[in-house]
């Protein structure tokens, strides 16, 4: 009798091997503006980014006497994030979850690893632009804490149309609690 095979997700800094895989899901989820595994080598190479990968993985790593740096490298790419710090402050640059798999918390636990990240590198604020149309992404910065705290009219590009962004930030110490 097979059983079923568990999936786990795991979480790892963005390093230059993953430029091609995030590109990917970067034109996966934002077609309209594409970027190339060379874009996400330059904003990794700006001061201050960072980024982490998450990728899905069959079995229990551990039991399998696998890291999970190792069982990360045979995953698959699910969703980023691309991130800066600059003195008390960080933005999201980017962030996606793969299409069929949105829902099941891959976003959030990619924004709480660039949350981390952005404190460890001496953040207080955390900012990021949103669609005004993406309710699902919405969602998630408001379970996180975030509040909107501006807007860009026309900042998306949807064909022919704009979209607004709504700019939104949230306190770190008071979003890690």
């Amino acid at each position: 009798m097979m059983r079923p095979v568990r999936m786990r997700r795991i979480v790892t800094p963005i390093g230059g091997l993953h430029f091609g895989a995030v590109a990917t899901l970067q034109q996966l989820c934002f077609p309209e503006d594409p970027w190339s595994a060379g874009v996400i080598g330059q904003i990794m190479g700006l001061s201050g980014s960072f980024g982490f990968l998450a990728v899905e993985t069959s079995g229990d790593g551990a039991a399998a006497g696998r890291s999970d740096e190792d069982a990360a490298a045979e995953g698959v790419p699910i969703g980023y994030v691309l991130a800066r710090a600059m003195a008390d402050e960080a933005e999201v640059i980017s962030i996606g979850v793969a299409s069929l798999l949105r829902g099941r918390r891959h976003g959030a636990a990619l924004l709480r690893a660039a949350m981390a990240r952005a404190v460890e590198l001496g953040g207080r604020r955390l900012y990021l632009e949103v669609a005004q149309d993406n309710a699902a992404a919405h969602a998630l910065y408001a379970a996180a804490g975030f509040v909107s705290v501006g807007l860009r009219p026309g900042y998306y590009r949807r064909g022919r149309s704009v979209v607004d962004a709504l700019i939104y930030r949230v306190d770190l110490e008071a979003g890690m609690a």
